[in-house]
């Protein structure tokens, strides 16, 4: 089981100030409160993932995903008091970790079947065909959609959409491996994850409007 310290280099009037000041609407308060538990944060994440997994994700990308989820989020955490708001941080680290370990252990399933599939079918419609739930970090959970839906919203994405998408949520590429293929700084490639990713929303509510109507 992980065990997150609550331990931070700043005193509880200072964290207890920094919460405050998030809430109030401070987006830097907010960035300085996540650092306060990114240490304790990486453990938890280097534990969960095991030895196996920490090569293809690395700690430090599951961490920044889920503050980048927590940035957006933030208007959700109904809590007042630090050990509130690390229960819901550590929450939500806890479920993004679990999604992640069970997609490759998903893919693991999947290379297997491929070994066996029937000959002609495309490799790459069976990337396309993911189960829609790799994209945890997005939040794009689409359990009760159509995965043809998926696939016809990436594809009306730009290319360099298309490809982060790809590398990123079905390959599993971690921002710095990402951002030597795109030739940008990994912090640059991760901005341009989390747009494509927007991107993605938007095309699917424009389908499912266009269903519906």
């Amino acid at each position: 089981m992980s065990v997150v310290y609550s331990d931070t280099s700043s005193s509880d009037s200072e964290i207890k100030e920094l919460l405050l000041s998030a809430r109030a609407g401070s987006n830097s308060s907010l960035g300085l409160l996540l650092q306060e538990y990114r240490d304790s944060l990486l453990l938890m994440a280097d534990e969960e993932l095991g030895s196996d997994l920490k090569v293809k994700e690395s700690p430090s990308d599951v961490v920044q995903d889920s503050f980048l989820e927590v940035k957006r989020d933030f208007g959700q955490f109904a809590g007042s008091s630090p050990e509130e708001f690390l229960a819901w941080l550590r929450r939500l680290m806890l479920n993004n970790l679990a999604n992640i370990v069970r997609a490759y252990r998903e893919t693991e399933k999947r290379d297997v079947a491929r070994e066996r599939r029937v000959p002609g079918r495309s490799g790459n419609d069976d990337a396309m065909l993911a189960d829609a739930d790799t994209l945890t970090a997005s939040k794009v959970m689409l359990k009760n959609e159509q995965v043809e839906t998926l696939r016809l919203a990436i594809a009306g994405l730009s290319q360099e959409y298309q490809d982060i998408i790809r590398l990123r949520n079905y390959e599993r590429m971690s921002f710095e491996d990402l951002g030597k293929h795109f030739k940008r700084t990994p912090e640059a490639t991760r901005k341009l994850w989390v747009r494509s990713i927007e991107a993605l929303h938007q095309a699917l509510e424009g389908l499912n409007d266009s269903v519906q109507r």
